[in-house]
């Protein structure tokens, strides 16, 4: 089964185009680049703020902002980018008439959640965060007011990197990402800021990263201040709204996690704010590049990239993270937060945490290669579907599990939403169920060997984190590759092949 990687050279809108697997590659690096950034901030995070109620309400502040942008961002984003590369594929009077729908419709929305956010910030800190104390809780909304501009300006940075991928400038969208991070990586080399100032420094991230994009990718900003097309926009309407309802259901999971987290100790929304970030992290890290290039390359009007095979060899990959996260949990936590303020027993409980989300990490990957395909094909009510299940089972055993097991109930419950929800859209992609069944088993069997293997080794190393973490992904990578060869792992023999062609 072949995935379809070495695609490429065919022309595009601007001469011969790159392959798909250097384009692949070249993103992903540079994605590498931007987190091993964001895990810098992150690291310095937990050492310098610690676990406490202060870093409850800015993780809680930060996930509004997160997840309301995200939402919007990506609703834009997967709804507008089939419109952008066919555009682009066509004339210059379709490109700027499709970028002035867009941009009106993002910057509209923008403004009205800025606006929103500004004025029912005291409402949204009580929705928010019902379980902190009311002096937490003012606190949280002077913090919302605060950074209320990051709505307009993350929906602008949105918009300008969707374009970019649609144009093919994969590296210009993903590099620029190393920007926001920067100012508050400062501020915690020079001093010991309090939240508000680190919330600050996020704002200032933020309008960096757009001016670079308005500079280097000025392209993008066409038809900002152009009129938009009534008659276009009724049908773009639509399809926004599909998507919307779809992904909002998407991103309320992350906003439920922290609000139940709230009704627990003080310090519960931090854990699982500090995993869900790390997870959000490597996981981008892991796929940015893969689904930057497959979406862009799914919405031509002749795609060259088969979907089936695609999602098999991604579903190997996301098997062996489902596995290997939780064997290496406690040490990458260790490495990345461990010291300062953030004590041993924060580094159990988030890694702990950790390890109960594994799965759902793995499926949350999987579900977002499947929804570029089904947003491709413009199968909207199938990923309607799929974002609702995953909601729901997720709501129903969170609300459960965390009566009975607590904070890991809340884990527990990330899991099995995600994964019933990338079922869901798996079925929905009618996609020839057997073969990926097939895929899975092979993927589950070689991941299960490796893990028990790097699990063994472990426990017969008591060194320190590191030389933990280095030699259990050498045992676990060593494993995979030679037990996923032999078993016909379709996402290890497209690496192994890959590996013996560029050393022959």
């Amino acid at each position: 089964m072949e995935l379809g990687l070495e695609g490429g050279g065919a022309e595009g809108a601007h001469g011969p185009r790159p392959s798909v697997a250097r384009s692949i590659g070249l993103t992903t690096v540079a994605t590498g680049l931007v987190y091993a950034t964001t895990l810098l901030q992150q690291a310095l995070y937990g050492r310098v703020l610690g676990v406490n109620a202060d870093t409850d309400v800015l993780a809680t502040g930060l996930a509004w902002g997160v997840a309301t942008t995200g939402l919007v961002g990506t609703t834009l984003t997967s709804a507008l980018l089939p419109t952008f590369v066919r555009a682009i594929q066509a004339d210059d009077a379709q490109r700027r008439s499709a970028l002035r729908n867009g941009w009106a419709l993002a910057l509209a929305v923008a403004a009205l959640l800025t606006v929103a956010t500004f004025v029912g910030a005291g409402v949204l800190a009580n929705v928010l965060g019902p379980g902190l104390p009311p002096a937490d809780r003012e606190h949280l909304a002077n913090l919302l007011r605060l950074t209320s501009p990051l709505q307009l300006i993350w929906i602008a940075s949105w918009m300008a990197v969707s374009i970019a991928n649609a144009a093919e400038r994969y590296i210009l969208a993903a590099a620029s990402a190393i920007l926001p991070p920067l100012p508050v990586l400062a501020m915690f080399a020079l001093s010991r800021p309090r939240v508000d100032d680190v919330a600050l420094g996020y704002v200032v991230g933020a309008v960096l990263q757009l001016v670079v994009l308005g500079i280097a990718g000025r392209r993008a900003f066409v038809g900002v201040a152009g009129k938009p097309d009534p008659r276009a926009l009724r049908p773009l309407v639509r399809r926004l709204a599909m998507v919307g309802v779809a992904f909002a259901m998407m991103g309320a999971i992350p906003i439920v996690v922290r609000a139940i987290a709230s009704q627990g100790r003080a310090g519960d929304v931090a854990v699982a704010d500090y995993a869900s970030r790390l997870a959000l992290a490597g996981e981008q890290l892991v796929l940015s590049g893969l689904l930057a290039v497959i979406f862009t390359r799914w919405s031509t009007k002749n795609p060259d990239l088969p979907v089936a095979t695609t999602i098999a060899r991604t579903l190997g990959v996301v098997v062996a993270v489902g596995v290997a996260l939780p064997i290496l949990a406690q040490d990458l936590i260790a490495i990345l937060l461990g010291g300062g303020r953030f004590t041993a027993e924060n580094v159990n409980t988030v890694a702990t945490f950790l390890t109960w989300m594994a799965p759902g990490v793995a499926s949350h990957m999987l579900l977002m290669v499947v929804a570029r395909a089904l947003l491709a094909q413009a199968r909207l009510a199938a990923f309607g579907a799929a974002s609702a299940v995953a909601l729901i089972v997720f709501g129903v055993v969170a609300v459960a599990g965390h009566s009975v097991w607590g904070l890991q109930g809340v884990a527990v419950a990330y899991s099995l939403g995600w994964l019933s929800g990338v079922s869901v859209a798996i079925v929905g992609l009618h996609v020839a169920s057997v073969p990926l069944l097939a895929e899975l088993a092979r993927s589950a069997t070689t991941a299960g060997a490796a893990g028990l293997a790097t699990w063994v080794v472990l426990q017969n190393l008591h060194d320190g984190p590191i030389l933990r973490v280095a030699a259990g992904g050498f045992v676990f990578t060593i494993c995979t590759l030679a037990i996923g060869r032999a078993l016909g792992v379709s996402a290890v023999r497209y690496i192994t092949n890959r590996l013996a062609r560029t050393t022959a």
